[in-house]
């Protein structure tokens, strides 16, 4: 039987670390695979910024960069693509694309495995103008805005399939989608993976484990020309002077989970002394006693593990456009929220420190990490098989 061509197509290189979380080797067990960047022919802003570098060549799939619609054009009409995973953001050409795709009968599949909670005002129309005009660049976020939900949404090629986590997910997209395949989150992969190792971290000591987010210079936010929510000079001022004083409180260590961007070569750690580790969040977490976090979706690991959650934040942060994304996770994980420029280290209890809330925990697995409707084992070979087999009606 002849194997069906399947195709990525992103908007910005692949990174490894890219080919790993989207399962592209493992589609090559079903569909011949190729990787289309089209990065050039959408933006110039699509640069990488990648701390694991570009994908290395691979003889599973193809890679391949377009930088014009005639050589993409001759592609398709060469190399007839059964079904196309849409990594593409929004705008004017990347809808173009889609329905490019559309007139080559290429099955359109949507990937919704990394969903977050969302406060109840989120989608007011006062909130989305008070988000833009922090945000910066106003009256282009609200031009945006229109086309988007008032012209794109009519000329947008239908979801063939949707790939769903959490059943949140029902509520959020389906109208969009004609099939499901309900799976689970990546990072709920992860735990599944790391849950069967026995080996631990190292660390003999108990330990709090913060979630660093390199919250004052995050390439996305250059990427979608948003301000920082934080600036560099007070936030790490205000976060190692937390930290000093919760160690000497409570006696643990905190270890920073480190964001790539954060510890950039040559230069000294914004930490300062404390040990700070890049690629092993999972790791960390799964082996803390504690997990400190302001809105990081590794906080997936710290709830799967059931570790209790302290979430921080700044006066910075609370007057910036990412205020919501505290309120999200505080409401439905039920969490302590600690301003950590205007408190007391007393009001801290050491008592309550390590609770956590088990019906809000197993809720926010059902709802964004594995849904009681899905019945995939192992994620992307699980996906792959049942977009290849067509056994994807819910």
């Amino acid at each position: 039987m002849k194997r069906l061509n399947l195709a990525f197509l992103v908007d910005r290189p692949f990174s490894a670390r890219d080919v790993s979380r989207y399962g592209v080797l493992e589609f090559t067990q079903d569909f011949n695979v190729y990787v289309l960047d089209l990065s050039s022919m959408i933006s110039q802003r699509m640069t990488p910024i990648v701390a694991e570098g570009v994908q290395k060549p691979s003889d599973s799939y193809r890679s391949l960069q377009f930088t014009d619609k005639h050589s993409l054009l001759f592609f398709l009409e060469n190399t007839p693509i059964s079904h196309y995973i849409d990594l593409l953001g929004v705008g004017e050409k990347c809808l173009k694309i889609r329905r490019k795709m559309d007139g080559f009968n290429a099955k359109r599949v949507k990937f919704f495995l990394g969903v977050l909670p969302e406060v109840d005002a989120s989608k007011t129309i006062y909130f989305r103008l008070k988000t833009g005009f922090l945000k910066g660049g106003f009256l282009k976020r609200v031009l945006g805005y229109i086309a988007r939900t008032v012209l794109f949404q009519f000329l947008e090629p239908k979801v063939d399939i949707s790939v769903y986590s959490g059943s949140i997910c029902e509520k959020r997209f389906r109208p969009s989608a004609e099939r499901i395949i309900w799976a689970h989150s990546n990072d709920y992969q992860l735990f599944l993976d790391l849950s069967s190792e026995e080996h631990h971290f190292g660390k003999k000591k108990k330990y709090a484990v913060f979630l660093d987010q390199n919250a004052p210079s995050h390439p996305d936010y250059s990427f979608h020309r948003n301000k920082a929510p934080v600036t560099a000079e007070n936030y790490y001022t205000s976060m190692n002077l937390f930290f000093d004083s919760f160690e000497e409180k409570t006696g643990l260590e905190v270890v920073i989970a480190a964001h790539p961007r954060t510890l950039s070569r040559g230069q000294l750690s914004p930490w300062g002394k404390r040990q700070a580790i890049v690629g092993k969040s999972p790791l960390l977490v799964r082996d803390s006693a504690l997990v400190l976090a302001h809105y990081s979706t590794a906080i997936s690991f710290a709830v799967l593990w059931r570790k209790p959650i302290l979430q921080l934040t700044t006066r910075e942060y609370v007057k910036s456009y990412r205020h919501n994304m505290f309120l999200s996770f505080s409401k439905v994980l039920d969490l302590d929220v600690v301003n950590i420029d205007d408190y007391q280290m007393k009001e801290i209890s050491t008592d309550n420190l390590f609770n956590f809330d088990e019906i809000a925990y197993a809720k926010y697995t059902n709802l964004f990490l594995k849904s009681n409707y899905s019945d995939v084992n192992n994620l992307w070979p699980d996906v792959a098989e049942k977009i290849s087999s067509n056994n994807t009606l819910y």
